[in-house]
């Protein structure tokens, strides 16, 4: 029965997760991906909005008054086309009668001629191209922050292995060291050599213990999972691929959706440039009108209709324009600039990784040579130990050696995948 409960609980307490589960949990659920995608909608709206600048803007109203006045209600008498001979006599256009008056008007404006409104629209499209691929980008550098959490935990639960077994062998050490002290054949510092390094031990696994559940509520951030289970990964922590030099990397980088961005958002701002230069030109826009009028609410009984066109020039605009100009023109270049500093520094960030990932395949392939040989050099110094031929402190030195070797094997292995993953973001390989 207390199997079963204990059972029980280590399965509310742990979850196991694959990389492929969480993947698709973060693109499915991630806020970060939906933040993006909302901004993305922004950029499409802003994009359609510009359709101003083509399409014809259509309005109706309905206006109803009573009035007195001379002017109103000789307009209103002429609009609803009962004015007669009568409304002539002097006294009647003093002191007109109050007359009441519905008008319920249709109107159109379209833009025939507007340039540097159909030059933004442009620049509205590369903004929202621009959007979509840095949303493509974000995309990518948040699974590669999800898998580097993964590998971390991965990493993180091969280590509490490690250290678990070593907290078993210097348990089983300090257990000898205590009865080799009673019998008189080590010293008192000795023994606290051996108890000093038990209590190391118990900490770095607490340590451990602590990383396990802080990476793992990084990950459930990330897929917004609510589950109060501790994540598992299914499978251990294992080199991704072989490191093969790609002499086109510097290329295909160039290409990524992160450089596609910059250039999006380049040719937008060269457009908005473009678009206040033009802004100097003259434009031409058409109108209409149509009404209808009555004394009654929503009547008919009587309509008339204008239709004209405007060709205006804002020949001077207080300096407003001038200084647009100049400013568009310095965002333009700014972007440009920051544009070319981006590319300079990704390409040097793409030679360090490559010198990082030979480095850390160096690393990882001495580490796992250095773990036999401590290994080994372990096995010999407690077989003294056992006989009496080595010190507690040469024991406890030559444990501690292959303790932490272990740990820098692992962690070389994962330097390694990280670097490797790194490169393949940078380059989108």
């Amino acid at each position: 029965m207390s199997l079963l409960l204990s059972g029980t609980l280590m399965a509310q307490e742990f979850k196991d997760i694959s990389l492929d589960s969480l993947m698709n949990s973060v693109k499915s659920k991630n806020l970060t991906l939906k933040i993006n995608e909302e901004n993305l909608n922004i950029s499409k709206a802003q994009y359609q909005e510009s359709l101003g600048a083509i399409l014809p803007q259509l309005s109706v109203s309905h206006q109803g008054f009573r009035t007195n006045n001379p002017v109103f209600a000789f307009g209103s008498r002429l609009n609803q086309g009962i004015f007669s001979q009568s409304d002539f006599d002097v006294n009647a256009l003093n002191n007109p009668d109050a007359i009441t008056n519905f008008t319920t008007t249709f109107q159109i404006a379209q833009p025939v001629l507007n340039i540097n409104k159909l030059i933004q629209r442009k620049a509205a499209n590369y903004a929202f191209k621009a959007q979509e691929f840095q949303n493509n980008y974000m995309t990518s550098a948040l699974l590669m922050k999800t898998q580097t959490l993964y590998m971390q935990l991965q990493l993180t639960y091969e280590s509490q292995k490690v250290v678990n077994e070593t907290l078993s062998m210097v348990q089983k050490n300090y257990d000898q060291a205590n009865n080799f002290y009673n019998e008189g054949l080590i010293q008192k510092a000795d023994l606290l050599a051996a108890q000093i390094r038990l209590s190391e031990v118990k900490t770095q696994q607490r340590s451990v213990e602590q990383s396990i559940k802080n990476l793992s509520d990084q990950l459930k951030q990330l897929m917004q999972s609510d589950t109060e289970a501790t994540l598992k990964p299914v499978d251990s922590l294992q080199v991704i691929s072989l490191w093969e030099k790609d002499e086109t990397a510097q290329e295909s980088a160039l290409n990524t959706s992160d450089i596609q961005a910059f250039e999006f958002k380049k040719l937008s701002y060269d457009k908005l440039y473009e678009a206040q230069k033009y802004s100097f030109l003259p434009t031409l826009n058409a109108f209409g009108q149509f009404q209808y009028f009555d004394d009654e609410i929503f009547g008919t009984s009587s309509d008339n209709y204008f239709f004209g066109a405007e060709l205006k020039w804002d020949l001077f605009n207080g300096y407003t324009r001038i200084a647009n100009l100049h400013k568009q023109k310095a965002e333009a270049e700014k972007v440009r600039l920051e544009q070319q500093n981006y590319i300079e520094e990704k390409k040097n960030d793409i030679q360090e990784s490559i010198r990082a990932i030979e480095l850390a395949e160096e690393q990882m392939n001495t580490q796992k040579v250095a773990v036999e040989q401590s290994e080994e050099a372990f096995r010999i110094v407690n077989n003294r130990y056992q006989e009496g031929l080595e010190k507690t402190t040469d024991l406890l030195a030559a444990e501690t050696r292959f303790s932490n070797i272990q740990l820098s094997y692992l962690q070389s292995v994962f330097n390694y995948n990280y670097n490797l993953l790194y490169y393949q973001f940078l380059t989108g390989k």
